[in-house]
């Protein structure tokens, strides 16, 4: 059963690896991101994300660790860039078939690792310098915790579900795990699955807080290397950011201009505003 995994894994290395790097950064926030992810690199500041020296919190740090990481073994390149997504579109694939493999069998499990790797939105931000594939596998991975847990191998399986959605919030944000876990508590409402203090464990929520809340993510602006910086607003931007697109109202009761469209520029014009002298590096 372990030859179908890894069968759908090459076919995704051929699909995803092939020509990877020979297009340019067409889509503005491809090349946002590998530029962070290098500015990282030359810095060697993984705690403070930056572009062109302003500090950027709205998004979780993973996808600019791991290009960075890249960037560091396989030098500044576009493939460099597109190798994490990539690599998790081969991952996601495999874990997809083994589940489908435990659920119903081998040829389920081809099926589906197949179908996975020939979605077209999997393929086209598989090939490109985004978080979404990495967010796709963990959420593919809680789904194979889950499903672990439940044909009876529990503790690992839960572990691998609590792991996985701290994952997703490193990777996309706080409320990448409310789908996972509101499609679970639908599953127990129609099964009537009881008891339910069993599939949340102390330990589990705590090992998705320890996994999402990396020190390192909650830095201050101004604490490194406050040169050439605009203010910038002290709470964290990354959760106001979530709370604004959750619930566009602030607390007298008026709607949010992001929610209108409203004075939300994107974070690239942003910079280009405020450091309009600092020239392209790419």
């Amino acid at each position: 059963m372990r030859d179908v995994p890894l069968g759908v894994a090459l076919v995704a290395v051929g699909l995803y690896f092939v020509g990877l790097g020979v297009a340019p950064f067409v889509d503005p926030p491809e090349g946002f991101h590998a530029e962070i992810a290098r500015q990282m690199m030359l810095a060697r500041d993984w705690a403070t994300p930056r572009a062109n020296g302003v500090l950027y919190l709205d998004k979780p740090p993973l996808l600019y660790w791991l290009v960075s990481a890249s960037f560091t073994v396989a030098g500044v390149t576009q493939f460099a860039a597109r190798l994490a997504p990539a690599l998790a579109v081969v991952a996601c694939a495999a874990v997809t078939a083994r589940l489908g493999v435990l659920l119903g069998g081998p040829r389920l499990g081809l099926l589906a690792g197949l179908m996975a790797i020939t979605n077209l939105g999997i393929f086209v931000y598989g090939r490109a310098a985004k978080p979404e594939t990495l967010l796709v596998l963990w959420l593919t991975l809680a789904w194979m915790g889950f499903a672990l847990a439940y044909v009876g191998n529990r503790r690992r399986g839960l572990a691998l579900f609590y792991a996985a959605l701290g994952l997703a919030v490193l990777t996309k944000g706080l409320l990448s795990p409310l789908g996972p876990l509101l499609i679970v508590a639908a599953f127990f409402w129609l099964t009537r699955e009881r008891p339910l203090g069993p599939w949340a464990p102390w330990w589990g929520v705590l090992l998705a807080a320890a996994v999402a809340h990396v020190p390192v993510h909650r830095v201050e602006a101004g604490v490194h290397h406050p040169v050439r910086e605009p203010p910038v607003e002290r709470r964290p931007r990354a959760v106001k950011h979530h709370c604004r697109r959750l619930v566009p109202v602030d607390v007298l009761g008026r709607v949010a201009p992001e929610a209108l469209g409203i004075g939300h520029a994107p974070p690239e014009l942003k910079l280009i505003s405020a450091h309009h002298d600092t020239p392209s590096t790419w």
